[in-house]
């Protein structure tokens, strides 16, 4: 073996070896009170998901050391071996997986090992048990074990939604109709219109005779409405755009009358009495299903995460801010930015001041005070992922 290419090995060796705090991060997994139940190396760690948390690792190859993917379980036990390019987050026992050097990805399982030695070309997230991949140009859908349920015959396709799908085996005419999860039709109609769409609270919308309707799960017009946009549906008001403009947005009911005018430039839905909306000066704020405004316009951006996370949130080029449901300051502890609980109850924080960062209740005080350099969301049993060090 030539000299060179033995002090290359040896330096790659020592470096996997003593080099953690130069190439890898400490880690810890907590418990709700903040106590370590384990501690790990890594480059990244994420979110636990479905039981398994993904890891980023420095490994070697022959003479070459890359950083490869893999997973960890709830006891610290590396389950699915870091030598993966790509990984997606687990969900139905079930992960995404990518070689280096390939295209196609694998459907393996906790284990680290593929459900089947089947490869799949562009695969979607799995929605109600089910996930999209490509073969051929078209669309077709597998469930968890990798067996495939609906042909890959469609051009375009939504995810599965209350457990039907909106397909199109022929963009040219934008054909679009509904099957449910083993491809069958869940009825014989077709729509025409720009795009997918999908079923929420029983219903979906539809373009019919150039007008956006909302249907049933039989395919029957629940609602016709008098507008040519209806882009969303919540708390019993249609988000409605009330001329041929696409950024004459107000609300309207079921009836089809307009009961907040706007107008805005855009609108959401609804959700738990409240929507972000924004103004004709492109200013952000929320107001309530009386139209009333609860967080001013004057934000780059505004979101409405209070039946989830029990805040508004909204920002000003990099400043954030945070309000509760009357629109006043949501927390007296001095944030940089708030995340997102995900499956826990507890949302990381980062400390305006010392930038590092802890745990919050949904009431804004703070659960896990800010100690570490990263934190990510709680998962369902209670478990928390926070990096140690630099």
């Amino acid at each position: 073996m030539k000299p060179t290419l033995l002090l290359v090995l040896a330096f790659l060796i020592c470096s996997n070896l003593f080099g953690q705090n130069k190439y890898e991060k400490e880690f810890a997994a907590i418990d709700s009170t903040g106590k370590t139940l384990f501690s790990f190396y890594a480059k990244n760690a994420y979110a636990f998901e479905d039981g398994i948390a993904k890891i980023r690792k420095y490994v070697i190859q022959g003479n070459e050391a890359f950083y490869r993917y893999g997973g960890i379980n709830e006891q610290g036990n590396v389950v699915v071996p870091a030598v993966w390019d790509k990984l997606r987050d687990f969900k139905s026992g079930v992960a995404f997986a990518r070689k280096p050097g390939e295209k196609l990805y694998f459907l393996i399982g906790r284990n680290g090992l593929p459900v089947k030695m089947e490869q799949f070309d562009k695969p979607g997230y799995f929605f109600e048990g089910v996930a999209k991949f490509k073969k051929d140009g078209k669309y077709g859908f597998i469930d968890s074990t990798g067996t495939v349920v609906v042909e890959p015959k469609y051009i375009t396709v939504s995810y599965c939604s209350e457990g039907l799908i909106c397909v199109n085996q022929n963009n040219k005419v934008e054909e679009f109709e509904f099957i449910d999860k083993k491809g069958t039709r869940a009825f014989d109609k077709t729509f025409y219109q720009a795009g997918t769409t999908s079923f929420q609270n029983g219903l979906s919308r539809v373009m019919i005779s150039g007008k956006t309707c909302l249907i049933d799960r039989q395919g029957e017009i629940a609602l016709n409405t008098p507008f040519s946009t209806v882009s969303g549906f919540g708390d019993s008001l249609l988000t409605v755009s009330q001329g041929k403009s696409f950024n004459d947005f107000g609300y309207a009911n079921y009836k089809g009358e307009i009961v907040i005018p706007g107008p805005y430039y855009s609108a959401t839905s609804f959700i738990g009495g409240y929507a972000s909306v924004k103004n004709e000066d492109m200013k952000a704020g929320i107001i309530n299903t009386k139209g009333e405004i609860i967080v001013p316009f004057k934000y780059d951006a505004t979101y409405n995460d209070l039946k989830k996370e029990g805040r508004f949130g909204a920002y000003i080029g990099r400043n954030w801010f945070y309000f509760n449901e009357k629109g006043e300051k949501f927390t007296d502890v001095k944030v940089r930015v708030i995340m997102k609980s995900g499956a826990g109850k507890y949302s990381p924080y980062q400390d305006a001041k010392t930038e590092q960062w802890g745990y919050l209740n949904r009431d804004g005080s703070i659960a896990i005070p800010a100690q570490f350099e990263q934190c990510k969301p709680f998962n369902e049993n209670g478990i928390g992922i926070v990096q140690i060090s630099e």
